[in-house]
């Protein structure tokens, strides 16, 4: 069916021993063995993928069992496929650690996954300080991702990807996220095609 309407790329989660699928994490997630399960379980996927020149494209999250670049492309290269491709959602990979060395981490995910991503998933984080910390993941330009430094990396490793706004319930929201982030970026001179 998907090669019928010409949709190029099927998105999964990046696996989860966890009953929401995706909402939460599990310790066992980053154990050896729910990378080969991942790897029992995707290989059927990407048979029918490579019959139909489909590509399956992970979904990260810093607690699924793909978590890191590293884990991506362990997987990779044991499935043996370049129809297996991730979604590049740099707010995915930002836990608290990560959210105040924003840039290097930036600079990590491109260089590692250079070349294995064709869809970025844009969307923000908001923390809130005090006693308690919090993370929310939000619509763009409501938190303090630098999105300005990611399109310009984006620019340099993958100026042709696809880029998704997330977390926009309704067209003003999309609307004012894609406002808000040419307006960021063309101070830059970098552009949206």
């Amino acid at each position: 069916m998907m090669s019928d309407i010409k949709c190029s790329h099927f998105l999964i989660n990046g696996g989860n021993y966890h009953p929401s699928g995706f909402q939460n994490g599990d310790q066992r997630n980053f154990t050896d063995d729910a990378l080969d399960k991942s790897v029992e379980q995707i290989l059927p996927l990407m048979e029918t993928a490579e019959k139909h020149e489909i590509n399956i494209a992970i979904e990260p999250k810093f607690w699924t069992v793909v978590n890191t670049p590293e884990r991506f492309l362990q997987l990779k290269d044991r499935i043996g496929s370049d129809r297996l491709t991730i979604v590049l959602d740099v707010c995915n990979f930002i836990a608290f650690r990560e959210y105040w060395r924003q840039r290097e981490t930036i600079d990590h995910l491109l260089d590692k996954l250079a070349g294995h991503f064709s869809i970025v998933h844009a969307k923000d984080i908001h923390m809130e300080t005090g006693r308690h910390i919090l993370m929310h993941e939000v619509q763009m330009g409501a938190g303090e991702i630098d999105w300005v430094y990611v399109m310009w990396r984006l620019k340099e490793y993958s100026p042709d990807c696809w880029l998704i706004l997330e977390h926009c319930r309704e067209v003003e929201e999309t609307d004012r996220g894609l406002v808000w982030l040419k307006a960021a970026i063309s101070r830059e001179s970098i552009e949206l095609r």
